[in-house]
């Protein structure tokens, strides 16, 4: 059934208290205004999204802005918009994670009254929750390419919101000009597709069918497009300015960006791939390579870092490759004329979109976590953090049900879809067994961050007493982290749920329902209510850990002060730092480390050495009056001989 102007109640909350805040002069009064209209929005979203997954409604409408006026294209004026169950599914993930971030950010944007103007901050906060439900729910490519632009722009002044921190303004400066270079790439593509494959037109709806023959072009195509995304989700060897900019954002905004942002260019390679063009074994190749190359990138660089929040920037890249890997075998498989290969693809592509969810809510909450940190502690040091299991218990339970969610262990979330990635790969006979036993070895590094990210803020003492009380963070903090650390394990338990969000999409992809007898071992998990082994072994585990807690530590032990016969004690002489965790896994690989360096250098400082030297020929050129009539002798020549030669047509 078809719904209409229920696409538009998320975006009125947004729109009228954006206006609000910025004439608004209290700032408790702008950060509950945005806080409370983001949370009422983000909860319409949520309501939109459940209409579309699980009551099977189609939902989109238009709205003019402007006269009809001749000669101008129609869409220039009429902004189109559909929610069907692709778009569904991210605007579930944007409407969760939004909701319980605008929460959490109730007190926790309290720590910048006295420092940071709160309006300008709210403003931008809506405007990014505004521009990321807009670029989802378009169907049109003009603008798609206007929301994404706006999304990055107000995205970039959240991550310089500490304006008087250098890193924090050199990091959304960095962010910007990165993701800014690769939107006009994409821009190319979309123009190039809307020139040669759609007569002008810009609709979604219209580019379904992609007939043209010109193979050559299709794949110039699809590579300005691929690389034009994969610059925004932060894909090798595009990454580089995640590291930096989402642990400057304030810990809510980072949630967002990790959660959500940066899986909005994977929903357009989605729509890219099955919607715009057929399935292809080459671009699932090469998206299979540059999604396994991105989750070692992201697993090696975050077992090394020392700051807590860098270190999950690093872990959101890794996790961001894991999905392509899911999306490029799916693609693989389902170009291939085999139902058996076409089952792999449905369940590569059915983990992928399951990852997508499953990452949005683990990384949310372990960013949420590092903020309520920040909050109490003032750092994210992990050298300097520790022992405060103790004091934030709440925050310490959320953040191990997220470590053990995000590192794939049963009987949490994250297990089902890496397993289901895993059977679809290593299961597939193919080359494909090769990139499996990969991600394996990555699980296993990913394991290893979350030990040092947890031991070294929550376990091991800290490496000198913390000043001031210390003591669990407010109930508008603690909520959302419980509220996520809830959903991990529903999502294990009862795996139907995540099966009805994305399950569609996948059904429209390839019928995979009618497989589930033929192929239970594969399919059986994600199609059935409830995991009895997993809800068995979480029962095992909670009666067991709470006895051998209470035998190990209600033994009667007595503590007292230690004598080290007159001689001042250190309490903590042996206290390992966050640097020589896992130093001898980086001596063994260290050729490995040593690549990036070089890379960094051959490709970065000499690309900016040219490009600084390119700048100041055309400025020499620009100050100098005969060069500049040359040079437009020159093209005027240049585009008189295309017309002449007819070489803009591409048959």
């Amino acid at each position: 059934m078809f719904e209409g102007d229920i696409v538009f109640l998320p975006m009125i909350p947004l729109i009228v208290a954006s206006i609000i805040v910025v004439v608004l002069r209290g700032k408790m009064s702008s950060n509950y205004i945005t806080s409370i209209s983001s949370m009422i929005s983000c909860g319409l979203m949520l309501y939109v999204s459940y209409r579309v997954l699980i009551l099977n409604r189609l939902i989109g409408s238009s709205i003019w802005i402007g006269p009809k006026l001749p000669g101008v294209p129609v869409n220039f004026f009429r902004i189109c918009f559909l929610i069907d169950s692709l778009s569904a599914i991210f605007v579930f993930i944007l409407g969760l994670v939004g909701f319980l971030a605008s929460l959490y950010s109730i007190s926790y944007m309290s720590r910048f009254y006295d420092k940071e103007h709160i309006g300008f901050y709210g403003f931008n906060y809506m405007i990014f929750l505004l521009s990321m439900y807009l670029t989802l729910t378009t169907r049109d490519l003009f603008w798609f390419i206007i929301f994404w632009e706006i999304m990055t722009l107000s995205s970039q002044f959240l991550v310089s919101f500490e304006k008087d921190k250098k890193k924090a303004v050199w990091a959304g400066y960095k962010y910007f000009t990165i993701t800014k270079a690769g939107s006009e790439i994409l821009i190319v593509g979309i123009l190039l597709l809307i020139i040669f494959y759609c007569g002008m037109k810009t609709d979604f709806l219209v580019l379904k069918l992609v007939a043209k023959p010109n193979r050559l072009l299709n794949n110039i195509i699809i590579a300005l497009l691929f690389i034009g995304l994969a610059v925004k989700a932060s894909l090798t060897p595009f990454h580089t300015w995640l590291p930096d900019a989402h642990p400057e954002a304030p810990s809510h905004v980072s949630a967002l960006l990790g959660g959500v942002m940066i899986k909005i260019p994977i929903y357009m390679m989605f729509r890219l791939y099955y919607f715009f063009f057929r399935p292809s074994l080459l671009w699932g190749i090469i998206v299979s390579i540059i999604g396994i190359i991105t989750v070692l990138i992201g697993a090696f660089y975050a077992l090394v870092q020392e700051d807590s929040k860098r270190l999950l920037a690093y872990s959101s890249i890794e996790n961001i490759g894991i999905i392509i890997l899911g999306l490029g075998a799916s693609l693989s498989f389902l170009s291939v004329n085999s139902s058996f290969y076409n089952i792999l693809g449905a369940l590569a592509l059915f983990a992928s979109l399951y990852h997508v969810v499953n990452h949005a809510i683990c990384k949310s909450l372990l960013f949420l976590v590092a903020g309520s940190i920040i909050y109490r502690t003032g750092s994210r040091d992990l050298d300097v953090l520790g022992g405060l299991s103790k004091y934030m218990p709440l925050t310490a339970l959320a953040a191990i049900i997220g470590m053990l969610s995000i590192t794939g262990i049963p009987p949490f979330n994250g297990f089902i879809s890496k397993w289901l990635l895993y059977s679809s790969t290593i299961g597939s006979g193919t080359p494909y067994v090769i990139l499996g036993i990969i991600l394996l070895f990555a699980g296993g590094l990913t394991i290893a961050i979350y030990i040092k990210f947890y031991t070294t803020i929550f376990t091991r003492p800290p490496k000198k007493p913390y000043t001031g009380e210390i003591k669990e963070s407010p109930p508008t903090i603690t909520l959302p982290l419980i509220s996520l650390a809830i959903l991990c394990i529903i999502f294990g338990l009862f795996p139907i749920i995540p099966w009805h969000i994305v399950g569609d999409f996948i059904q429209r992809i390839y019928p995979l329902r009618g497989f589930i007898g033929i192929y239970p071992g594969l399919i059986i998990v994600p199609t059935v209510s409830i995991a009895y082994p997993l809800l068995l072994l979480l029962v095992l585990v909670s009666i067991i850990f709470p006895i051998l807690f209470a035998i190990y530590f209600g033994s009667g032990k007595s503590v007292s002060t230690t004598w080290a016969s007159g001689v001042l004690f250190r309490s903590n002489p042996m206290s390992v730092s966050s640097r020589s965790y896992y130093n001898v896994f980086r001596t063994i690989f260290s050729e490995i480390y040593s690549i990036g360096d070089k890379l960094y250098s051959i490709f970065i400082l000499k690309t900016s050495n040219a490009l600084r030297k390119l700048f100041e020929a055309i400025h020499n050129v620009i100050e100098n009056p005969p060069y500049m009539i040359i040079l437009f002798l020159l093209l005027i020549l240049v585009y008189c001989i295309i017309l002449w030669t007819g070489w803009y047509i591409i048959d």
